[in-house]
């Protein structure tokens, strides 16, 4: 009976444990490829958005649609229960360039 009660309080030790860790914020970060540009009928500005991997061919089809700036997208989500205040966003290259994004907000950065 006392190994018993040993393993449960060992588990309910872990279980606390995971959960707080796992209660706070937690950032998700994925980047992209993108387009921004006048398509459409009414000429109305677009964005649209492709994964990293993107072909060079699916960018093309992409510039043919008229979405013809391309974007670097960077997604970053919260999965975690607490809120997180984005500051800014910073990417590097391995041709020692970046790009840099402080005061962040929901828009596009053209990257061309």
């Amino acid at each position: 009976m006392a190994i018993l009660g040993l393993v449960a309080a060992i588990a309910s030790l872990g279980w606390q444990a995971a959960t707080f860790f796992l209660s706070g914020s937690r950032v998700k970060v994925a980047l992209g490829r993108g387009a921004l540009g006048r398509a459409g009928p009414n000429g109305a500005t677009g964005r649209i958005f492709a994964p990293l991997n993107a072909t060079d061919e699916q960018m093309a089809d992409i510039a043919r649609q008229g979405f013809t700036e391309e974007l670097l997208v960077v997604r970053v989500r919260n999965v975690g229960r607490l809120p997180v205040d984005v500051e800014s966003v910073d990417a590097y290259f391995q041709g020692g360039w970046g790009i840099s994004e402080p005061g962040f907000e929901n828009h596009p950065l053209p990257i061309g």
